[in-house]
Parts: structure tokens; C-alpha cells; sequence
């Protein structure tokens, strides 16, 4: 039998409550490390797998790893999510994490719970005036409980937004971005997720160069 040697770092994907063992099938940002799991601190968790000690890069597949796996565990649960290569040098700096920002988390996790974010972006042939941006948000007012726009990064994108949604309302939402499509035939409209509350939860937490709080 060989033996998985032990990651010199954790990478930390997101906050959870503490409680059931994950159950993944999602692997690591790592190949080397696949295992993700969760490092308990009373009663919050940090979803964590293997990493190298050095910077991970934002590469495609890096950042499609952190997404797949914070994917996988917003199925079951409330997740908080955290930015993008954040790395702490031992599961001690990982517990450490969560001790000092344990209100904090605490606190965004009941504002989230049983809640996901849904993205939607619209893109047309021409370019299309500002209320029908207005108007197909406030149409979705009535199967989400918040709504953000995000920049149009694309050509002819134009509206990129994500929203708040109850667990277990995408198929709502799913119908009212049809209807609305469907008086809209000049526009394409495609939504994703579910996904963690990116746009919805900003919880800016000291990183020292070693990986611990500063």
C-alpha cells in the first residue's frame, strides 16, 4: 500500500458548519493531493485539500479546480467561500484562520444559509438601452432575495449579474429567465450554478507570508 506523502500546505476553498463528514468526489486543486476535507474549529469548518507551500497561479485550471470543488459542497450545504489562492502554511494556521475570523463567518453563514447564488449573463446583436437591464432585474426580483451587476467584460454582453436564490428555486428562476427570454427574442440569455455566494459575502480576513492571520 502506498502512502499519501503529507502536503506541506492546506489550500482553503471555503467555511462551512461544522457537522457531517464531506463526502466529494471533487478532486484538489492538486492532483497529488486529490482529498478534500474539512478542519474543524468549534462549530465551523474549513473545506481544505493539499497544496505546494508555493503561490498557487490563477491558471484556468486552477481556478476550474477551486470552483469545482466549492461547486461539489454547496450541493448539501451553506458555504462561504474564499478568495482565490488562499494558502495557510499548516492545518494549525488553517484553525487559526477560523478562530479570528470565527464571527465573522459565523455570522454570514446565517445571513446565507439555504441560500445560493445563480449567475446570469444576456448578450445581443446590438447594443440595448439601460431600463431593459433595469427591467429583467427587477423581474427576477420575485424568485431571488438580492441581486448583483459585475462588469460586461464581453462583446455585445449586456448584463452580467449574479443572484441570491433559496435553495431548491433554480427551477423557479430557471422558468422566469424563459419568460423573460422569450419577449426578448434579440437577446441570448444563459444562467449558471448553483454556486457559492461569491457576490454576496466579503469577509476580508489578514493572510501573513507564512499562511497564519496577521
Amino acid at each position: 500500500m502506498i502512502r499519501e506523502v503529507p502536503a506541506p500546505a492546506c489550500y482553503v476553498y471555503g467555511v462551512v458548519r461544522a457537522g457531517a463528514p464531506l463526502s466529494l468526489t471533487a478532486i484538489g486543486i492538486e492532483e497529488r493531493w486529490p482529498r478534500v476535507y474539512a478542519l474543524r474549529s468549534g462549530d465551523i469548518a474549513a473545506v481544505v485539500s493539499g497544496v505546494s507551500l508555493e503561490r498557487v497561479d490563477p491558471t484556468r485550471a486552477n481556478v476550474m479546480a477551486h470552483e469545482r470543488v466549492n461547486g461539489a459542497v454547496v450541493r448539501d450545504r451553506t458555504l462561504i467561500p474564499m478568495s482565490f489562492g488562499t494558502v495557510c502554511r499548516t492545518p494549525e494556521h488553517v484553525v487559526a484562520l477560523l478562530r479570528s475570523g470565527h464571527d465573522a463567518f459565523a455570522d454570514a453563514l446565517v445571513r446565507m444559509d439555504g441560500k445560493v447564488e445563480l449567475g446570469l449573463k444576456v448578450h445581443g446583436v446590438a447594443r440595448r438601452p439601460q431600463e431593459d437591464v433595469a427591467a429583467i432585474v427587477e423581474r427576477l426580483g420575485t424568485v431571488s432575495a438580492a441581486s448583483r451587476l459585475c462588469a460586461t467584460l464581453e462583446e455585445g454582453m449586456l448584463m452580467n449579474a449574479a443572484f441570491l436564490v433559496g435553495r431548491g428555486r433554480e427551477e423557479a428562476f430557471d422558468r422566469r429567465v424563459r419568460d423573460i427570454a422569450a419577449s426578448h427574442a434579440q437577446l441570448r440569455f444563459r444562467w449558471s450554478g448553483p454556486w457559492p455566494p461569491y457576490n454576496f459575502v466579503q469577509i476580508r480576513l489578514g493572510i501573513g507570508s507564512a499562511g497564519s492571520p496577521a
